[in-house]
C-alpha cells in the first residue's frame, strides 16, 4: 500500500462464496365460486315470492315494487343524463383559436421573437377502427437554440436557463386513458422525483397537482443543486404542463428554468411559450435567488441513494469520484478518501426477486487469508460474525493490517435487504481526519430501502 488506503480492494470478495439463495416464491391465486347455501337461500326467496303474491296485500307490494323501480329507473336517467352531459362538455369544448397549442393558425406563424416552429410526428400504427396505418403530427414551437433537437414525437432546447421539452404521446404509465390528466401528471412527478433515483434535490418542494380544466393538469417543482464544478448551489424553477387536445392528442410540456443561467431576455421568452402553450410558467427570479441564498447558508440535508438505498452522511461528507464507480460509491470528508485517511464504501449487487444471502458460509470462509492477498499486508485482530442492524441481520468483519510502519482498521458488513446484496466497508488509517466506523453505524441504523 505504501502510505495509501486500498479502497478498493476486492469490493466483491467473498461474494462468490455466498450461497444459498431463497427460491421465489410462486403467487397464489384465488376465485370465489357461489355456494350451495347461496343457492338455497336463493331458491328459499323464490318461495317466500311465491306465498306472498297470493296475499291480499299483493296489489299493495307490487305498487311498493314498482315505485322502487321507477325510483332506480329516474336515478339511472339521471346518471345517464349527467354522463351525457359530461360528454357533450368534453365535445363541446372550444377549437383552439389564435396561435397556440393545437390551432391551425399555429403552422406557418413566425411572429415569435424567441420561439421557430417544429413538428412532432409519432410513430405509424394501425388504426383498430379503418385498419389504415396512420400517424399523428402536430404544429409545436420552442426557444430558438442551436443545440435544439427534434426527433419524432419530442422535442427539446436549452436556452437562456430555459430547459425545455414537449412530447407528443408521452408514456405516462399503463392504461394512462383510464385516469384522469391530474392523476397521470402525478404518476409522472413522483417517478422523476423519486429520492431514490437521485438525491440531489435539495430544499425540494412538489405543488399539488392542479387540474387547470377537464383536459389538462400543471404541476410545479423547486429544488436548489450543488454544482461540484462551480462549488456552489443553483436554484431550479420547473413547471410540468399535461393537455389533451380537442383533436384527442396528448401532449407533455417541461419548463425548468436555472437561475444560474439566466438573462435579462429570460423573461421574454417565457412569455412567449406561456402564450402558445396556454398554462402559467413557474418563474420569480428574487424568490430564486432568495431559496438558493438561504439554503447555502444553512445546509440541511447530505442525501445519497444507490438506486435502492436511501442514507444520510454528515454535511462535510462527499462522494469521492475519482474512486467510485458504476457499482461502488466511495464516500469521505470533503469527498477526498486518500486525504482524509478514511473512507466509507458501498457495493451493491442484485440477487434477484425474494432471494438473499447466506451469511453463515461467510463466516466459514478464511476471510483473513482472502484480506491478506487482497491488501498485501498483514492482517491482525480478525473477527467475523453475525449481528443485528436497522436494516436486519448481516454478517461482520471486522480487521487490523500493517504493513511497515503504515497501519490501519476496517469493518465489512454483508447483508441482503428485497433482493440486493450489500458490501458497507470502513476504513480507518491511524492518522484519520474522522471516524468512519460512525458514519457506517449511521447508515446501517437509519437507511431506508426502497
Amino acid at each position: 500500500m505504501k502510505k495509501r488506503i486500498v479502497l478498493c480492494f476486492l469490493l466483491g470478495l467473498l461474494m462468490a462464496a455466498l450461497a444459498g439463495c431463497a427460491s421465489g416464491k410462486a403467487e397464489e391465486t384465488s376465485a370465489k365460486a357461489e355456494t350451495e347455501e347461496e343457492k338455497d337461500e336463493e331458491e328459499a326467496d323464490e318461495e317466500e315470492e311465491e306465498k306472498k303474491s297470493k296475499k291480499k296485500s299483493k296489489k299493495s307490494e307490487e305498487t311498493d315494487e314498482e315505485e322502487v323501480k321507477d325510483e332506480e329507473t329516474e336515478e339511472k336517467e339521471d346518471e345517464e343524463a349527467k354522463d351525457e352531459e359530461e360528454e357533450s362538455k368534453k365535445k363541446s369544448k372550444k377549437k383552439a383559436s389564435g396561435v397556440v397549442l393545437g390551432s391551425d393558425e399555429a403552422e406557418g406563424y413566425d411572429g415569435f421573437e424567441y420561439l421557430y416552429e417544429e413538428i412532432l410526428m409519432t410513430d405509424t400504427e394501425e388504426n383498430e377502427e379503418t385498419g389504415k396505418k396512420e400517424r399523428k403530427s402536430l404544429t409545436v414551437f420552442m426557444p430558438d437554440d442551436d443545440y435544439a433537437t427534434a426527433s419524432g414525437s419530442y422535442a427539446y432546447a436549452n436556452s437562456m436557463g430555459v430547459n425545455f421539452r414537449v412530447e407528443l404521446e408521452p408514456y405516462l404509465r399503463y392504461d394512462a386513458e383510464d385516469y384522469l390528466p391530474e392523476e397521470n401528471l402525478e404518476e409522472y412527478i413522483n417517478s422523476n422525483y423519486d429520492p431514490f433515483f437521485t438525491a440531489d434535490y435539495k430544499d425540494l418542494v412538489i405543488s399539488e397537482i392542479e387540474a387547470t380544466d377537464e383536459t389538462s393538469a400543471r404541476c410545479t417543482v423547486e429544488y436548489c443543486e450543488y454544482d461540484k464544478w462551480e462549488e456552489a448551489y443553483h436554484t431550479t424553477f420547473a413547471t410540468y404542463y399535461l393537455t389533451e387536445l380537442e383533436n384527442g392528442y396528448t401532449v407533455l410540456v417541461e419548463v425548468e428554468i436555472d437561475d444560474a443561467e439566466v438573462t435579462g431576455k429570460t423573461p421574454k421568452l417565457v412569455e412567449e411559450l406561456s402564450q402558445f402553450y396556454q398554462f402559467e410558467i413557474d418563474w420569480d427570479a428574487d424568490r430564486a435567488e432568495q431559496k438558493r441564498t438561504a439554503y447555502a447558508a444553512n445546509e440541511t440535508e447530505n442525501t445519497y441513494s444507490t438506486g435502492s438505498m436511501l442514507f444520510d452522511l454528515p454535511l462535510n461528507w462527499k462522494e469521492d469520484t475519482e474512486l467510485s464507480d458504476y457499482e461502488t460509491m466511495v464516500f469521505a470528508p470533503e469527498g477526498d478518501a486518500e486525504f482524509a485517511g478514511c473512507m466509507v464504501s458501498i457495493y451493491q449487487d442484485y440477487l434477484g426477486y425474494d432471494e438473499e444471502l447466506d451469511l453463515q458460509s461467510i463466516l466459514e470462509e478464511d476471510g483473513k487469508a482472502e484480506l491478506e492477498e487482497g491488501m498485501d499486508a498483514t492482517v491482525t485482530d480478525y473477527n467475523a460474525e453475525i449481528v443485528e442492524t436497522g436494516l436486519g441481520e448481516a454478517a461482520v468483519i471486522t480487521y487490523s493490517i500493517k504493513d511497515g510502519s503504515y497501519s490501519a482498521s476496517g469493518a465489512m458488513y454483508f447483508l441482503s435487504v428485497d433482493g440486493y446484496a450489500y458490501t458497507m466497508q470502513a476504513l480507518k488509517t491511524d492518522e484519520a481526519a474522522e471516524d468512519p466506523f460512525i458514519v457506517l453505524d449511521g447508515i446501517l441504523s437509519t437507511a431506508q430501502v426502497r
